[in-house]
């Protein structure tokens, strides 16, 4: 489902924000790209770093695969880990929440 956020309020969506900044500044702008294939084979290759490579501090510095590994293959590390996500989880909910009821729309 697609959400719309208030305009000029980049703090409602906070983690594409950051996503688009981190791809922008840290693959892109660094990049001499002189054609559209070289800008595809640089996103595709920012793409793959982001979610294979790069640790995220929001995983623990952990690559989203690496956490994705230990997650499936490690029942303590989902232990430990479980009641950190559904704190985000919750965390994001209540964001979501407010901007609705600042929004005054149903939440769904």
């Amino acid at each position: 489902r697609h959400e719309y956020i208030e305009r000029e309020t980049p703090t409602e969506n906070g983690d594409i924000e950051s996503f688009h900044n981190s791809i922008k500044t840290d693959y892109i702008w660094v990049s001499e790209i002189d054609n559209f294939n070289e800008g595809k084979t640089v996103i595709e290759n920012a793409f793959y770093d982001y979610n294979n490579i790069r640790p995220h501090s929001t995983l623990d510095y952990y690559s989203p695969k690496q956490f994705l590994d230990k997650w499936d293959n490690d029942s303590g590390f989902r232990e430990y880990y479980g009641e950190f996500l559904n704190n985000m989880k919750d965390s994001y909910r209540r964001r979501r929440n407010n901007y609705y009821r600042r929004m005054r729309i149903n939440v769904p």
